[in-house]
């Protein structure tokens, strides 16, 4: 089992210092199954965003405890835009930690990957010298560091608070394109509903094992997210996500 870490908190607009949005999840028979949460603050012409999510009670038992973090810095541009300069991506579970740093390098149009990966082991050999089977723990770690292939001007946080205009324009039916460090080959798309405040968001990124692997988001007024739905999830049900509040703060 996945989780749907950013599309669940991810809001159409923000114009606000800090901003807070927490979502819950809930899944077929099991109900809910975890929460989500996102924190924005700016500082004059720099900003932060917080997103974390992780499950709760039998999902968490099932997922080992899976559970993320999402940090995206950087600078606020003249007209308002969230410019990233840096975005962090941390996965836990019971036994292994995945901490992957991207850094946007606009001069020369190429973002750095450094990621950290721990993993715990147990390995069971013979002892001759006590001629039993004993076992033993070990941590496995691995560094890498690479260029991607590709270049873009937002990560999956930024993404959704910067893409409030193309949004907007949309008629119902049509779609744009986005890129985004975070989804694998930084691929996103989105259709405007002809239902009103309605949104098919598709990330080119194995989130769950859905049939379709789109998430349906429904919006308010203000274009932040409400609700949102995945369909068909591990060929069982259906993923519900359900805004608990929004606060915002000038």
């Amino acid at each position: 089992m996945k989780y749907p870490f950013l599309l669940l908190l991810a809001s159409l607009g923000l114009h606000a210092a800090v901003f807070e949005v927490k979502y819950s999840v809930s899944y077929w028979i099991l109900g809910r199954i975890g929460t989500t949460h996102l924190r924005l603050e700016t500082n004059n012409r720099h900003y932060r965003i917080h997103a974390t999510a992780e499950l709760e009670g039998v999902a968490a038992l099932i997922a080992r405890h899976h559970r993320e973090h999402h940090t995206s810095e950087g600078v606020i541009s003249s007209n308002g835009t969230l410019i990233p300069v840096q975005y962090d991506v941390n996965k836990t579970l019971d036994d292994y930690e995945d901490l992957k740093h991207y850094y946007f390098n606009r001069r020369q149009k190429r973002i750095l990957l450094k990621e950290h990966i721990k993993h715990e082991k147990i390995a069971r050999r013979f002892d001759l010298n006590t001629m039993h089977f004993v076992t033993e723990k070990y941590t496995k770690k691995n560094r890498s560091t690479r260029l991607l292939s590709f270049y873009c001007e937002n990560d999956l946080l930024t993404l959704y608070f910067n893409s409030e205009h193309p949004l907007k324009n949309l008629e119902g039916g049509d779609s744009i394109f986005f890129k985004a460090v975070g989804a694998r080959h930084g691929d996103v798309h989105v259709t405007r509903l002809k239902k009103k405040n309605r949104f098919a968001v598709k990330l080119d990124q194995d989130i769950f094992k859905s049939k379709d692997g789109i998430l349906f988001i429904e919006s308010d007024d203000e274009m932040y997210v409400k609700n949102a739905l995945f369909k068909d999830v591990l060929l069982f049900g259906d993923l519900e996500i359900k805004r608990e509040y929004l606060k915002r703060s000038p």
